[in-house]
């Protein structure tokens, strides 16, 4: 992106990158809302958010650059800790069918209320990590003038959001199926995922200053400032 920018300018890489952007969301909406596959789904969840971050860098400005960067970050926390979970649900049931694992609160209450927390932070809810990223992307587009793109961009956004929480609480609630008993996770695997949950909260709460100049930096780098 720098590159093209110092060659051609901006508006051709910038137009690329929203359509690219935007298309990613696409794809990943059907993949996302008829999957049976626990990790497809969480990997088609990504490619979506693949498509949120070329979209702030498809804008270009410095906060929509910035956000794109935290979002990154944020990411790659709660996705991490979503794949730890899956990993621990699917050895207990020994599937990745969605529709054969249900009733997880009943099999393992503490590996699913982590399950729920990791899902509300990939879906954007407040006050997890991911809202922040988010927030500030709908920002810079909205305070672009870009009243459409930004419209289409949080309605494409609550179908991801509709369908992911779906599948969640199919999985999470309800009965369990016959010969799954209580499933104790290990102090190891409880507690590298807690620390990416405590991450997830707290990132979603306050943002060190040190990482933010961080952030801050990059950004004008990306946009030749």
């Amino acid at each position: 992106m720098i590159i093209i920018q110092g060659s051609i300018g901006n508006e051709f890489i910038h137009t690329v990158l929203i359509g690219l952007g935007i298309l990613s969301i696409l794809i990943a909406i059907p993949f996302v809302l008829v999957q049976h596959d626990v990790k497809r789904l969480l990997a088609y969840s990504s490619v979506e958010h693949m498509g949120i971050i070329t979209i702030g860098f498809g804008i270009g400005s410095h906060l929509a650059v910035y956000a794109a960067l935290l979002h990154i970050i944020n990411h790659a926390i709660a996705k991490s800790a979503l794949f730890y979970l899956a990993g621990v649900i699917t050895q207990e049931y020994k599937t990745k069918r969605i529709k054969e694992i249900q009733g997880i609160a009943r099999v393992m209450p503490i590996v699913a209320t982590l399950f729920v927390i990791g899902v509300l932070a990939i879906t954007g809810t407040p006050p997890l990590n991911i809202f922040t990223s988010k927030f500030l992307l709908a920002m810079s587009i909205f305070s672009s003038s870009l009243w459409y793109l930004g419209g289409f961009i949080l309605l494409l956004l609550a179908g991801v959001f509709a369908g992911v929480m779906n599948y969640c609480v199919k999985m999470t609630f309800g009965n369990a199926p016959e010969g799954i008993g209580r499933f104790r996770i290990s102090p190891s695997a409880l507690t590298a995922i807690g620390f990416s949950i405590c991450l997830i909260i707290a990132g979603g709460l306050y943002l060190p200053a040190a990482m933010s100049q961080i952030l801050t930096q990059a950004a004008e780098i990306v946009i030749g400032g």
